[in-house]
């Protein structure tokens, strides 16, 4: 199975469903690309999955919505430090 995109918008997941899915993008045979979890009641400890995902080296993400969450000051900067990390994908 080749998935490419994923749309999870208004699904509920919040931090423990964005600690699976980012657990399935570290792995290598993970293809996705495009993940859109906008409005997942995503938290601080949700953003802090989510810098570990894009900070590793076989995600593949390219894009990535996350708006409409709950991530604070603290996993803004968790997301921010994730975009200046050397594996991250993220273009848009």
């Amino acid at each position: 199975c080749r998935i490419l995109a994923i749309n999870l918008t208004s699904s509920s997941i919040g931090d423990e469903g964005a600690k699976y899915i980012c657990e399935a993008l570290r792995h290598e045979n993970c293809k996705l690309t495009q993940l859109d979890m906008c409005d997942n009641n995503i938290g601080e400890e949700g953003a802090k999955y989510i810098y570990e995902a894009l900070s590793y080296e076989n995600c593949k993400l390219t894009q990535l919505d996350i708006s409409f969450n709950n991530i604070g000051d603290e996993g803004a900067k968790y997301i921010g430090e994730a975009l200046r990390h050397e594996n991250c994908k993220l273009t848009r």
